[in-house]
């Protein structure tokens, strides 16, 4: 497939099929995502593969009890009182979650992991597999429980985590966005 093909072809995907994503494709994958650039070339981005159905779900529990509990950054009250704690799953029971972490004075830890992310979306799209860039980690990271488990997974206390990524087969076919609409450009 071609790099300008992936890119249409990719969309953000919000139901998953049960089977697990295959190693050669993980890894290809995440090599994509270890290749992105970084400001200064500074490379501080730390990547964290979950695959363990135990820390899916324990990971969508402390989540989900986070934001109930009005502990997500920038998520309304009225919405957080409104999770089914037996049903929500933030990452859409993906199989497979990438977390990036950045130390938290890294000047350019958001840009760095938006280039991260993208490499890995782009990747998986060509190989035929679905992503959603989801920010629920991100958002309930100072949350104690959550924090907890994100000490048990090995980030240290000087990261933060800057975004996170649902991957898996998608149970439909990845459609392509209209191209007609987005951003603007303007030529001079």
């Amino acid at each position: 497939m071609e790099v300008l093909k992936a890119i249409a072809d990719r969309c953000s995907v919000r139901e998953y099929k049960a089977e697990q994503i295959t190693d050669d494709e993980l890894q290809a994958i995440v090599e994509a995502a270890r290749m992105a650039p970084s400001g200064m070339n500074a490379r501080k981005t730390r990547l964290f593969v979950i695959q363990s159905p135990e820390v899916l779900e324990k990971t969508a529990r402390a989540i989900a009890a986070a934001t109930r509990a009005g502990h997500a950054e920038g998520v309304s009250a009225e919405r957080a009182a409104a999770i089914d704690m037996d049903s929500y799953n933030f990452f859409y029971h993906a199989p497979t979650l990438l977390i990036v972490t950045s130390p938290a004075d890294a000047y350019n830890a958001f840009a760095d992991c938006g280039c991260v992310l993208e490499n890995a979306m782009i990747q998986a799209a060509e190989l035929g597999i679905g992503t959603c860039w989801v920010n629920n980690v991100r958002r309930c990271q100072k949350d104690a429980a959550v924090r907890e488990l994100l000490t048990e997974l090995g980030v240290a206390e000087d990261e933060i985590v800057t975004g996170s990524l649902a991957i898996g087969y998608p149970v439909h076919e990845l459609k392509g966005k209209n191209q007609e609409k987005g951003h603007e450009v303007k030529y001079i």
